[in-house]
């Protein structure tokens, strides 16, 4: 029998890989199997069995007993090929007759077993056996992935203003405080900086909520493009903002005010919208020898900025 036969049916069914020496019980095998609706492919010396396995990754092994060492496969509770385990089931073939066969088999690692000379049904029923229990294993591997990215999605939703698409007062808290006890551990610098559009109640009052909301995210971007990156960035709620600055000095403040104040002046000159956006500031220092919270960082900013906006500056 040729060992690169296969025998092919449609694409979704189980591919199973039939690994014996003796040509006429493969082609015993593939009577049985064939019409049940399987893709076959076969392997009749230990090297091919091993490449095999390797190249298409079937969905069951169908091996005879005796081709144990010759394919190289391995003792200690699972079934081993060259180095790598093998995760596919395998139904070893063994001598009906022999008690310490059929033990063996699972000692060796074998998912099941099915006596010589072949019984249709018993190949039948144990290969059906094998592909469900395989396919409930892969469906229970993708509803896990599946549930983790749900998972995933429902924290960074947790953590992130939905109209901006910034992070929230509870995501900036949450980060900030992790980098602020890296700054201190590390003698760095940071800056909070804590910012209130003016006027947004008044653009609602006059256009419209959904124009205050496009307003919201002009500013979201010019924020953006205002700061770093590296920078923890987020809407604290209504028409405050506020970004924490890991490794940046006070003298640095007063060149973070021009650079907000240049990229609010571009979008005001180059988009056509019915307001103009201005934005108040205040940005509070935190030094390594410091040890205040970022709640008492936000509210020494917050208080700052509201200085700066009754004074004009």
């Amino acid at each position: 029998m040729n060992d690169n036969i296969q025998y092919l049916v449609p694409q979704a069914s189980p591919l199973i890989l039939l690994i014996d020496e003796q040509a006429d019980r493969l082609q015993s095998m593939a009577r049985i199997l064939g019409p049940a609706g399987y893709r076959l492919s076969v392997a009749m010396s230990g090297y091919d069995a091993r490449s095999r396995v390797q190249l298409i990754s079937p969905d069951l092994i169908i091996m005879d007993e005796e081709m144990l060492q010759k394919a190289r496969f391995e003792a200690g509770g699972r079934l081993y090929i060259t180095d790598q385990a093998v995760s596919t089931p395998v139904i070893l073939m063994v001598d009906r007759l022999s008690a310490a066969a059929c033990e063996q088999a699972f000692e060796l690692g074998a998912a099941d077993y099915a006596g010589k000379p072949l019984n249709p049904q018993e190949l039948i029923s144990k290969t059906a056996v094998q592909i469900l229990l395989r396919r409930a294993q892969a469906s229970e591997r993708s509803l896990r992935e599946e549930l983790q990215v749900a998972r995933e999605l429902i924290d960074m939703m947790s953590v992130t203003d939905s109209l901006t698409s910034l992070f929230n007062h509870r995501g900036f808290i949450t980060l900030s405080e992790q980098q602020l006890k890296i700054c201190k551990r590390q003698a760095k610098p940071a800056l909070l900086a804590y910012m209130d559009i003016d006027g947004l109640q008044r653009v609602n009052e006059q256009f419209g909520h959904l124009v205050g909301d496009q307003l919201l995210i002009d500013v979201s971007t010019i924020i953006r493009k205002a700061f770093r990156d590296s920078d923890i960035i987020a809407r604290m709620g209504g028409d405050e903002f506020a970004v924490f600055l890991v490794d940046s000095e006070e003298k640095t403040a007063g060149l973070l005010t021009e650079r907000l104040a240049m990229h609010t002046e571009r979008f005001n000159s180059s988009m056509a919208r019915d307001y103009k956006i201005s934005l108040s500031m205040g940005i509070v220092p935190c030094t390594p020898e410091a040890s205040p919270s970022i709640e008492e960082l936000l509210t020494m900013a917050s208080a700052l900025m509201k200085r700066n906006k009754k004074s004009g500056d």
